[in-house]
């Protein structure tokens, strides 16, 4: 009983947390901060947070960080919710397998990017339900029968905050066989 008291007020503070993030979003009041901070730990610290929730599925959770461990200089807190929206979506939808955050630094147009890909072998999304899943308050499975819990605004502040951080965010995924989420925006190596 106690578990599922635990189970059911860390769900209501991770609802609450996404309103309150969608509503500063909607009300224009997040801005970016740029500071100097180490990926790989950022990485290390999401992975870490979900290390619990996989193994209790059975899951590998892991990441492939940086090359040398260089300092990075953008959004950290953006960069962090980002992620853990991403990687708490792949834990979820992943019944079975593994989780993989990479990173890599990119050059386009003479400029350096960071490029963040969160996989997994889960559920996957069918083509036809691609574009929900960026919407607000949409989900793959919806109403009463739903497979997953959720309030479906994961994705949507994830778009928004990389829209901020002037990058881009694509999927791919196959039904069945998983999905791959990659972010990339432009930084300055330390």
């Amino acid at each position: 009983m106690i578990n599922r008291i635990i189970l059911s007020s860390e769900r209501l503070m991770h609802t609450l947390n996404e309103i309150l993030d969608f509503s500063k979003l909607e009300f224009q009041e997040v801005s970016v901060f740029e500071s100097a901070f180490e990926l790989n730990s950022l990485l290390d610290d999401v992975c870490n947070t979900f290390q619990k929730t996989a193994w209790n599925k059975n899951l590998k959770i892991f990441y492939k960080g940086l090359h040398g461990d260089p300092r990075i200089m953008s959004d950290e807190k953006l960069l962090r919710s980002i992620l853990v929206n991403l990687v708490s979506n792949a834990v979820k939808y992943t019944l079975e397998g593994k989780v993989k955050i990479s990173a890599d630094i990119v050059t386009k147009e003479n400029i350096n990017h960071l490029k963040l890909s969160v996989s997994d072998t889960g559920i996957g999304i069918p083509s036809e339900k691609k574009q929900a899943v960026w919407e607000a308050f949409r989900q793959v499975s919806e109403g009463h029968g739903r497979s997953f819990e959720g309030t479906g605004l994961g994705l949507s502040i994830t778009r928004e905050y990389v829209k901020m951080l002037k990058g881009e965010i694509t999927l791919e995924s196959v039904q069945g066989e998983g999905s791959v989420f990659t972010v990339v925006i432009p930084v300055t190596l330390l």
